[in-house]
Parts: structure tokens; C-alpha cells; sequence
């Protein structure tokens, strides 16, 4: 979990199911998109129940993340 000086409380939250792994993105305790693997990129769907339109891909899973929570901060600063 990670705190920022922006006051949102971002989570990424390890799903595993039979067929397939996700990393649900927590914001202030809810489910605000999730993250998957297409083929070693792994693809960023923003809204809780979006599978279809990706808004950010990257090959390596923590710039990912880095990117998440860096728009996150942004929102909230604009905000």
C-alpha cells in the first residue's frame, strides 16, 4: 500500500484464479481498475469493471505501477 502526499491510498492487490493473474488497482479502498498480462505486456484497464480498452501498457510491471500511482497523484492534485 502506498500513501502519498496527494491523500489517496493506492493498493495493488494480487488476483489469481484458475486460468488466469491479475493485479486489481485499489484507490482509497476501492477497485478502481486492474492490470494483466497480454503476451509480456502487461496492460492497465482503469474502471472497475473495464476489459476491454487499456489506457497504459509497459513491458515491466513496477514502471506499470509507477505510472498508475503518478496519475493518480496528478488527479488528485488538479483536483
Amino acid at each position: 500500500m502506498i500513501a502519498d502526499d496527494a491523500s489517496a491510498i493506492v493498493a495493488f492487490r494480487d488476483v489469481a484464479g484458475a486460468s488466469s493473474w491479475r493485479v486489481d488497482v485499489v484507490i482509497d479502498g476501492s477497485v478502481s481498475g486492474h492490470i494483466d498480462d497480454g503476451n509480456g505486456v502487461y496492460r492497465y484497464f482503469e474502471g472497475p469493471q473495464n476489459d476491454v480498452t487499456w489506457s497504459f501498457a509497459e513491458r515491466d510491471l513496477e514502471r506499470l505501477k509507477a505510472r498508475i500511482l503518478a496519475t493518480v497523484r496528478a488527479e488528485r492534485q488538479s483536483d
